[in-house]
């Protein structure tokens, strides 16, 4: 195939956000790219221009711009765009970059929240944001799905809640930090850590909470495998072992949060 070709058919590839590698030096070279690369922001930087000119930074318009302006072949600038592509960092069709998406107070609190609270449910952030401003449910997700789409947050379903966590958590770690956020559980979990032994039904009378609201939060914590039935006859019950070292780890991270009132009631 003559090369016009070739650059025709990968330039139609890139539009539609897949560049097909003919070749395993090409696609291993979006790997060897990193955000510091000179040529890497000079194409961000025009992909910041066409945005500053209130237009949809377009995957095609990016690429024949800097085709122009950037002495740069072919080759390098479409592995350039599939790595911004990749990355988060560029989404064909939309007025922001990754760099700019933060620039929204409200976005930027709400990434503030799930980054300090390790995670955090839609109606805590509801609570957070609108709390002492107008706003709506609808004005909320919008800026979630933003997060999400730029690779910031991902979003867990838990029961009937809805948990964002920060984009490199573990889903694991992040449904922990989801239960041992809530002030009820986390005592629940220091109790039995606590203790040598006990049983599911003497949990309640070491806290100052009713029993039916311990008993349906134990229930809770053992559905999501955090706690274990030891011994049926017995009732004794413990922490899951796989899952020890980290409650240890949430529950010194919690300290702070807890003594400064940041606790999520689920």
């Amino acid at each position: 195939m003559p090369l016009m070709k070739k650059i025709i058919k990968r330039e139609e590839n890139i539009v539609n956000n897949k560049i097909i590698y003919k070749n395993s030096d090409l696609q291993n070279s979006t790997d060897l790219l990193t955000l510091e690369d000179e040529n890497v922001q000079k194409v961000i930087s025009i992909a910041q221009q066409i945005i500053r000119e209130n237009k949809p930074m377009k995957i095609k318009i990016l690429y024949n711009r800097s085709i122009k302006q950037l002495d740069i072949n072919s080759n390098e600038l479409f592995n350039i765009i599939q790595y911004l592509i990749n990355k988060k960092i560029l989404i064909d069709g939309s007025k922001h970059t990754r760099k700019t998406i933060l620039l929204n107070d409200n976005r930027r609190k709400l990434y503030n929240i799930i980054l300090k609270n390790k995670g955090a449910s839609f109606n805590f952030l509801r609570k957070e944001i609108f709390s002492s401003t107008q706003g709506s449910g609808g004005h909320l997700i919008w800026h979630l799905q933003m997060l999400i789409k730029f690779n910031y947050v991902k979003k867990l379903k838990i029961g009937n809640y809805t948990v964002f966590l920060p984009i490199n958590m573990d889903l694991e770690l992040g449904k922990l930090y989801f239960f041992m956020n809530n002030e009820i559980n986390n005592k629940i979990i220091i109790t039995i850590i606590n203790q040598d032994k006990i049983r599911k039904p003497d949990v309640h009378k070491l806290l100052e909470e009713p029993r039916s609201t311990i008993n349906y939060r134990i229930n809770c914590l053992i559905e999501y495998d955090i706690l274990k039935v030891k011994d049926t006859s017995t009732k004794e019950i413990h922490i899951n072992p796989k899952l020890y070292e980290k409650v240890l780890r949430i529950i010194k991270d919690n300290k702070k949060l807890l003594n400064d009132g940041q606790k999520s009631k689920n």
